[in-house]
């Protein structure tokens, strides 16, 4: 795996965040998009729109 030293918070856009708990989601969605992966996630609730320029599959919400 390479790593950036950029962080993944070019990303997304912030004033799309609803509260700050989404601050981690956002975050694991831009490695994974930066890192050509996906996120597999259990919250239905991560903001989508607050993506900026990645696959829109880059989340997958697994079915509780």
């Amino acid at each position: 795996m390479n790593f950036e030293t950029r962080p993944p918070s070019y990303l997304f856009d912030v004033s799309q965040l609803r509260g700050h708990q989404q601050i981690t989601d956002l975050y694991l969605a831009g490695l994974a998009a930066r890192q050509g992966g996906r996120l597999a996630t259990f919250d239905e609730h991560i903001p989508l729109g607050a993506l900026v320029n990645v696959p829109p599959d880059i989340v997958v919400v697994i079915p509780a």
